[in-house]
């Protein structure tokens, strides 16, 4: 993926969350687009982090929203390998897209949320 393309991203989600940061849920298959997409946001001052904290040792703890950033935050969902049809397009990236909101597009159904490690890599929530 270009720099270009990572650099409007940012600026569209910047722009959408409106001085908010931007708090990110995504599904399993994004999360190239979410590592490139957090530094590109570090370097131009954009807040962003992941909320859902089993993503930390990919992320890193720097990354993973706080209590306080995932309630006062911009919620957007990464979904690869589209947004689900009908679904206003913040941003496009390689493998994803950008939507605003937290609700996330599953797919396959859910396991066992929050007891499944594989629903947590996958940010899906469930119930």
């Amino acid at each position: 993926m270009s720099n270009e393309v990572r650099r409007s991203a940012v600026r569209a989600v910047a722009a959408q969350a409106g001085g908010k940061t931007a708090v990110i849920r995504f599904n399993h298959d994004a999360w190239p687009d979410v590592t490139g997409f957090l530094v590109q946001a570090e370097r131009t001052g954009v807040r962003a982090c992941v909320q859902n904290p089993a993503w930390t040792f990919m992320m890193t703890r720097q990354f993973i929203c706080t209590p306080g950033q995932a309630a006062g935050g911009a919620p957007f969902w990464f979904n690869s390998p589209t947004a689900p049809r009908g679904t206003a397009v913040v941003a496009t990236l390689k493998n994803s897209q950008v939507i605003a909101g937290s609700k996330p597009y599953s797919p396959t159904p859910c396991t066992a949320w929050p007891n499944s490690t594989a629903d947590r890599l996958k940010g899906t929530t469930c119930g």
